[in-house]
């Protein structure tokens, strides 16, 4: 099986047929992960002058000879570097911009997936899938953070994950255990689709570690008039409203979420929380090289020894690296859920 790329980057494009005929020198290194900005490095040979510059959409494309390439990550240039044999291009996902936003905006009576595709649209970005996530009479967007820091707040309490597809849109969702992941078993991947030992596998990695946590309490805001629920715009507190997952003693982590205003949105929410602070095993797998592997899937190993975590665990974050020295490589650190 050969290794074959496919990269778009501004004016310009190479391809494994280019690296033949000219030798330039490339790498790529792509770097996926769940809740933070996906970022990429490009290494090429000497470019035309003006031929790529920072703001310009970036698309790069993985596969083997034989069996095509398939997308895996789509961005804009960040940063161009010149080097003594060529040129180093720097990529990030348009996730970028809502680190770079800082606004105060206030919303009411909405849905934590609408004020997710509100603000995407601020950063005039694209989005796919945005579950809708709790209801929020009031939910304020203040300066002190920045649109992204915002959006990951909202998804620690609905216990969904925020990142950029192989499409670079703007998904907002939980993980289900279906969809994403491997596509259709083939070539390198097996009949079963699984990663396998022996076979696809390279190395593996798995750690278990005691809980952070033994429970969540979140604390909320209620209305001072009873039976105004969440239409009331008073708040001084006459009942609490809170919200328990895990134990009840030991080392408790309380919150407070003011635009939470009733029991079950602060049960939901310490739910949510308590389970991300307190993950059951991760680790991570290194495979020859899996580009179609989704960010936010599931991703299946087998025939691990000696117990190992053999099973269906959940993609959190995902690094292919081509080069002449190690070849196409894909690194997969997981989760179990």
């Amino acid at each position: 099986m050969i290794p074959i790329y496919a990269i778009s980057a501004g004016g310009i494009t190479a391809d494994s047929t280019s690296l033949t005929q000219s030798g330039l020198p490339v790498r790529l290194r792509v770097d996926l992960r769940l809740n933070q900005v996906n970022t990429a490095e490009v290494v090429l040979g000497p470019l035309p002058d003006g031929a790529v510059a920072p703001g310009d959409p970036v698309e790069i494309e993985l596969g083997y000879d034989g069996e095509g390439t398939e997308k895996v990550f789509t961005g804009v240039v960040e940063e161009l570097q010149r080097l003594t044999y060529g040129y180093r291009i720097w990529c990030s996902s348009q996730m970028m911009a809502l680190s770079q936003i800082y606004i105060n905006k206030l919303y009411e009576q909405q849905k934590a997936g609408d004020i997710v595709s509100d603000l995407a649209s601020i950063a005039e970005i694209s989005t796919g899938e945005v579950q809708p996530g709790l209801d929020y009479p009031f939910y304020a967007v203040g300066s002190d953070r920045h649109l992204l820091a915002h959006l990951l707040g909202l998804a620690a309490r609905d216990g969904f994950d925020v990142y950029a597809d192989a499409e670079d849109k703007l998904v907002y969702a939980a993980y289900t255990g279906g969809g994403g992941g491997i596509g259709g078993a083939s070539g390198l991947l097996g009949a079963s689709g699984a990663l396998r030992y022996g076979a696809e596998l390279l190395a593996y990695h798995a750690e278990e570690r005691p809980p952070r946590i033994d429970g969540v309490e979140v604390y909320g805001e209620s209305p001072a008039s009873l039976g105004e629920g969440d239409k009331a715009y008073s708040w001084l507190t006459k009942e609490e409203v809170k919200g328990n997952a895990g134990g009840s003693s030991g080392n408790i982590h309380r919150i407070a979420i003011p635009s939470i205003r009733n029991q079950d949105a602060a049960g939901s929410a310490a739910e949510s929380i308590f389970h991300r602070l307190n993950p059951v095993r991760t680790g991570w797998v290194e495979a020859l090289g899996k580009a179609p592997l989704a960010l936010g899937g599931p991703v299946e190993i087998a025939d691990l020894p000696d117990g190992g975590p053999n099973g269906s665990f959940k993609i959190e974050a995902i690094k292919h690296q081509l080069d002449k020295r190690h070849g196409f490589i894909t690194k997969v650190h997981w989760k179990e859920v």
